[in-house]
């Protein structure tokens, strides 16, 4: 049944239809307050989203610097190891050179002393 038009600004309407229209006024609200809490939901997970998005960006930034210190400490590393290496054939030659000069004067002391000897 339609809403009666009683004059130019009144509508009358029966009860089983202002029973629908209230009906359909608590749906609407309902569906509201829906809508709020998932509005509500979709924002919290924007911001967990953006949280999180920072973390990650914060931990690229960590372990870029952390990639340059190992590498850095890897370019220390083989310096020191090239430094090792050296100092260990320097070691080398000086103990060939303390042998040989060992090994000379025992020889040149021989000489001389055979030679003292003999005379």
């Amino acid at each position: 049944m339609l809403p009666a038009l009683l004059n130019d600004s009144i509508v009358g309407i029966t009860i089983p239809q202002m029973d629908s229209l209230s009906s359909f006024m608590i749906d609407c609200d309902a569906v509201k307050e829906v809508k709020e809490v998932y509005k509500k939901a979709v924002i919290d997970a924007y911001i967990e989203i953006e949280k999180r998005d920072t973390a990650i960006a914060e931990l690229n930034v960590l372990t870029a610097y952390q990639s340059r210190e190992i590498d850095n400490q890897d370019i220390h590393t083989k310096n020191l190891t090239d430094g090792i290496g050296y100092l260990q054939k320097d070691l080398k030659r000086q103990k060939r050179k303390t042998a040989f000069a060992w090994g000379t004067g025992a020889i040149v002391a021989g000489v001389l002393t055979g030679l003292f000897i003999t005379k």
